[in-house]
């Protein structure tokens, strides 16, 4: 008797372990699904997130829509997705990402204003001109 519930207990605490295994997707079948084969993936230092992005190229000049999406590695889940008409996406720092967006005319050595810096720990964005969202 005493065998029995010896091993009874041990097969719920497999059973236990084998439900909390989760499974790490693939960053690249996630971008497939999104975009098609035309897509870059560029991983933060530490590599734990990626910034996915697609530009589609258009007859229109200045018209190079951006469609993005930033996914949180260890996480298995997207923390930003969004498509801009025109600019940037890029890492800063090692959680700190620089959204641009440029509208209409883009003169050189001028800085836009337009845009924020989103801190991907913390999912706090600072605008250009200040403030917090």
């Amino acid at each position: 008797m005493l065998l029995y519930l010896l091993v009874s207990c041990t097969s719920v605490d497999n059973k236990i372990d084998e439900s909390k295994t989760i499974t790490k997707i693939d960053i690249n079948e996630i971008a497939s699904e999104k975009f098609g084969e035309q897509f870059s993936l560029d991983y933060n230092l530490s590599k734990e997130f990626v910034i996915c992005r697609k530009q589609t190229k258009s007859k229109l000049a200045g018209n190079n829509p951006i469609q993005y999406f930033i996914y949180d590695v260890d996480k298995n889940k997207i923390i930003e997705e969004k498509t801009i008409p025109l600019g940037n996406v890029l890492w800063v720092s090692e959680f700190e990402v620089r959204v641009e967006i440029h509208p209409g005319m883009i003169q050189k050595n001028v800085e836009s204003n337009n845009g924020y810096i989103l801190n991907v720990k913390t999912n706090l964005k600072t605008k250009f001109n200040g403030g917090v969202h």
